[in-house]
Parts: structure tokens; sequence; C-alpha cells
């Protein structure tokens, strides 16, 4: 039998001085309800040492079904959805491509 390799989706964004603290708070509700949630495995934040402004944030899933199961969980995203929306408001949407929700590799 296979061993199934967990799922990691790893996101960055830039989030201005004013911002930070709301930022930070919002991020630790989303890390609390990751401890709680059957699907994640793990949840990591922090800085990117170049520019102090990025976070750089990290979703590991138990699984890639465990990660399609939670797309599709609508109770579990109705705890999510409106912290992550109330993220893309404090984020800095200046320069689209480079600031809001970019993945990176």
């Amino acid at each position: 039998m296979a061993v199934s390799k967990p799922f990691i989706q790893t996101l960055g964004c830039k989030v201005w001085p004013e911002k930070n603290k709301q930022y930070l708070k919002l991020i630790g509700e989303i890390a609390r309800l990751a401890k709680k949630s059957k699907y994640l495995a793990s949840f990591q934040v922090w800085n990117n040492i170049e520019d102090p402004q990025v976070y750089i944030e990290r979703y590991e899933y138990k699984t890639r079904q465990h990660y399609n199961r939670f797309k599709r969980d609508k109770k579990e995203l109705a705890k999510f959805l409106p912290l992550m929306e109330e993220l893309k408001r404090i984020i800095d949407q200046k320069d689209l491509q480079q600031n809001l929700w970019y993945k990176i590799y």
C-alpha cells in the first residue's frame, strides 16, 4: 500500500507596517482553527528575511485527499473563509502581481 505524502500549500503576501497587528491577530485565529482542523497537519507563518513586510504562510494538509476534502467541506470552510476574506482586505493590493497571495515554489 502506498504511503500518502502530505500536501503543502505555501502562500506569500506583503503586509504594510500599519496593518501588521491586524494581520498577526488574524493569523493567530487561523492557527488556532488549524490545530482543531481534521484536514490540516500543521500551519506555520514566518517573515521573509530580505523583506520583513513579506510573510510566508505554510499550510500542510495530511494528504492531497485531505486538501480536496477541505475545499469541499462547507462546515469547515465556513470557519476559515471569513478570516481569509479579512486577510485579503489588509494585504497590500497596490501591485497585485507581487503582493496579493502569490504562490511560492
